[in-house]
């Protein structure tokens, strides 16, 4: 993402999203063999009591899972000093 440094781009899931990919990789027509590029949402989620610097990942409304802890915190600050949502290609 333009303006951080380094982000190597993980996103950290859980069982609760599955759903969400599903219905992602259905309206992209994803298989799982191709190689895809699409525009994810990171969104701060500055209330969130598990995680300090939450930032999460979603597509199309979707929440996909959240950038892991200890990699966070640089985008977090950036994202929030410019309205608390960005936009990256994946």
């Amino acid at each position: 993402m333009k303006g951080t440094t380094g982000h190597p781009g993980r996103v950290v899931t859980n069982d609760s999203f599955v759903d969400n990919w599903l219905v992602i990789a259905e309206e992209v027509e994803v298989t799982g063999k191709e190689i895809t590029n699409y525009a994810i949402d990171l969104v701060c989620d500055p209330k969130n009591q598990e995680r300090e610097h939450a930032v999460l990942a979603t597509m199309g409304g979707l929440v996909l899972g959240w950038i892991p802890n200890g990699e966070s915190t640089e985008l977090f600050d950036f994202l929030m000093s410019n309205g608390g949502v960005g936009r990256a290609n994946a």
